[in-house]
């Protein structure tokens, strides 16, 4: 008896901008035979059943993310699904049939049946729906490796958050305020998407830079004339430069990314004067690099943030969904490109599940 229909989003080539690369995207169906193929040792065939879509998504659509693609290619950065079978040495008291995992795949997420390694697989927490724990990995342990990894950050920090509304900023809005209890400002672009992030985040004020462009003046209103004493900034542009001049004397800036398109430049003299440190952030990379990453790092990191997950102190917040279709996924990627979401965006690939404890 046949399975059921397998399919894959692709992206046929690389576009000259975002409006465009949506036309070169589709769902077909997925003759590559995963259901059937024989896994090799440590290897894990899973029905996904959501696909959350990042930014790096977007760019690598035009070949603008420093990890490229080769097109035709299969979207897809980070899953959430469960367990078909697994190859010979997976250990079955961790994966087995059945268990709902998250995983960051680094591509080939975008459809319905993925195989990856057995290390690349973390167990849900119980308290998450598919969606949300496809979009938990990349947003909270990013946020965490600047904040805590590379920010040092403690409880009397008080904290601002440029580009909050979108998944890694509210991820740093969550870790920020309900894990190490610090005073946060969000900051984005839109009223109703701020006030969403105070409701879901717990920040303790708000500011639009869209409304307020000159807004270091209001940051440091909110701070008694102090500023911030920790900056995390994924916009990058005019926005951080805003924010460097919301520090305080002594401050710590994490440099997280440049969805503004714009890469800043920082006067040394400005960090020499308010002896600022400056950290460039990337969560990946230091695992590659550093030596015993994997056990001195990335174990802790994902044990301690699956236990705040657990309490109920982190959650993604998934604004968007839509179904593993053409116009789906373009919706998906249009959704994330005109910035009309809150947190996170995801596909739905799966609306099936084993568990009946599990939702979308």
């Amino acid at each position: 008896m046949a399975g059921p229909r397998q399919q894959r989003a692709v992206i046929r080539k690389p576009a000259e901008s975002f409006e465009d690369a949506l036309q070169h995207m589709e769902v077909a169906d997925d003759d590559r035979g995963l259901e059937t193929k024989t896994l090799g040792p440590q290897e894990v065939l899973l029905n996904v059943k959501a696909c959350c879509i990042n930014y790096p998504d977007l760019l690598q659509t035009t070949n603008g993310y420093q990890h490229k693609q080769t097109f035709p290619y299969t979207p897809g950065l980070e899953v959430s699904g469960e367990v078909v079978r697994v190859g010979e040495g997976v250990k079955v008291d961790e994966l087995k049939p059945g268990s709902q995992v998250m995983i960051m795949c680094g591509g080939q997420g975008l459809a319905t049946q993925l195989i990856v390694d057995a290390k690349q697989c973390v167990a849900m927490p119980p308290n998450m729906s598919f969606a949300e724990a496809a979009a938990f990995r990349i947003g909270y342990e990013t946020a965490w490796h600047c904040l805590f990894e590379r920010g040092n950050i403690h409880s009397d920090d008080v904290v601002l958050v440029t580009g909050a509304t979108g998944g890694m900023g509210l991820a740093a809005v969550q870790v920020a305020k309900k894990v190490f209890g610090c005073t946060v400002i969000a900051a984005g672009g839109s009223d109703e998407k701020l006030a969403e992030v105070q409701r879901v985040g717990g920040a303790d004020h708000i500011v639009n830079y869209n409304t307020d462009p000159q807004f270091s003046k209001t940051v440091k209103s909110l701070t008694g004339g102090n500023g911030v004493s920790l900056y995390f900034d994924t916009v990058g542009g005019e926005i951080f430069q805003q924010g460097l001049r919301s520090t305080a004397f002594a401050a710590r800036v994490l440099i997280v990314g440049f969805t503004s398109g714009e890469r800043p430049k920082i006067p040394a003299n400005y960090v020499l004067i308010k002896c600022l440190a400056v950290f460039g952030c990337r969560a990946g990379e230091v695992l590659q690099r550093l030596p015993d990453a994997a056990n001195a790092i990335a174990g802790p990191r994902r044990t301690r943030l699956n236990q705040y997950a657990e309490r109920g102190w982190l959650k993604p917040h998934v604004s968007h969904k839509f179904p593993l279709t053409t116009e789906g996924v373009r919706g998906a990627y249009k959704a994330l490109m005109d910035r009309q979401v809150v947190g996170r965006v995801c596909v739905i690939c799966d609306e099936t599940s084993s568990a009946s404890s599990a939702k979308l």
